[in-house]
């Protein structure tokens, strides 16, 4: 992804929190976040964006977690997965990643390509 992209990606996530603040709209709040946990992790392997992207993750998963928005919660693990393999831990991802892909099934939910 160009940076340009990847800025204007991350206004975009940051602007639907703030709307979705401001209306009391907390599920596209947790997507949002969601959204920029991706970014996130996707935008580097520093420790700034590790610990970036594990914050917007696990907000969104509170958020999840009070709505009961499984699918949401299903990829804020996925998140956390590919964030723990890219940070250093792959013998703790490979362990969240059977609990993650069950988590799919069970929703029937299909990842999407390319995998974790």
């Amino acid at each position: 992804m160009s940076t340009w992209l990847a800025r204007l990606d991350l206004h975009h996530a940051r602007h639907a929190i703030d709307m979705a603040q401001r209306f009391g709209e907390r599920g596209n709040e947790g997507w949002a976040r969601c959204l920029l946990g991706d970014l996130a992790l996707t935008g580097g392997t520093t420790a700034t964006g590790h610990a970036e992207a594990r914050h917007h993750y696990r907000a969104a998963l509170a958020i999840a977690g009070r709505l009961g928005m499984r699918p949401l919660h299903a990829h804020c693990l996925r998140g956390l997965v590919r964030l723990n393999h890219t940070a250093g831990s792959p013998s703790i991802a490979e362990k969240q990643r059977a609990a993650v892909d069950q988590r799919f099934r069970e929703l029937n939910m299909k990842p999407w390509p390319g995998g974790m």
